[in-house]
């Protein structure tokens, strides 16, 4: 069979359509599932737990007491401080050096205990608020496979401009309350 000019133009045209059908129609037929969106307030889902609220007094109360401690060494440090500086003229240089040092050492107390206090605060987050996040992730796994959710979106999150990041959502997509009773459920296993 002999192909001319018209014929490579034919071969050439089905050939796109072929491409074009391949490229959109096949790929029709095996499309994925549409994606479904759904979202939760953790802040909110989070002060309706009770475990939370008991392990979040403990945690305020560390908290104050540290904060309470570590003012109370500022202050000190900040007294001595100025009356070094307040006195360090009419002081011989053997008491100058004394008092220098005591500076020098109260002020390694303050950043020692600063960094204790901050190692002590990251660990009761360890123990005891890790379990509960790690909970309720899980059941918002399980009500996003239950529900057919392809995304679960954190409500709470707002953007450097201080907005949320989810600007508009139908209620029917807040699973919440879904969250709540999954993690309920999971609490008693």
């Amino acid at each position: 069979m002999k192909f001319s000019l018209s014929n490579n133009r034919l071969v050439s045209w089905v050939a796109i359509a072929f491409a074009v059908f391949t490229l959109l129609g096949f790929n029709n037929l095996s499309a994925p599932r549409p994606s479904r969106i759904g979202y939760v307030s953790i802040s909110s889902l989070l002060v309706r737990l009770p475990e939370f609220q008991a392990n979040k007094s403990a945690f305020d109360s560390l908290r104050a007491e540290l904060e309470e401690a570590f003012n109370k060494k500022v202050k000190d440090y900040q007294l001595k401080q100025k009356e070094f500086i307040r006195d360090s003229a009419s002081l011989n240089q053997v008491i100058k050096a004394d008092k220098k040092n005591e500076l020098i050492s109260l002020s390694k107390s303050i950043q020692d205990f600063e960094q204790s206090a901050t190692q002590e605060i990251a660990l009761m987050d360890s123990v005891k608020m890790r379990p509960i996040f790690s909970k309720v992730e899980e059941a918002i796994k399980h009500v996003a496979d239950k529900g057919g959710y392809t995304h679960v979106i954190n409500s709470d999150i707002r953007s450097e401009g201080g907005s949320t990041l989810l600007l508009f959502a139908k209620e029917d997509g807040d699973v919440s309350d879904l969250v709540l009773e999954e993690y309920k459920i999971l609490d008693k296993e």
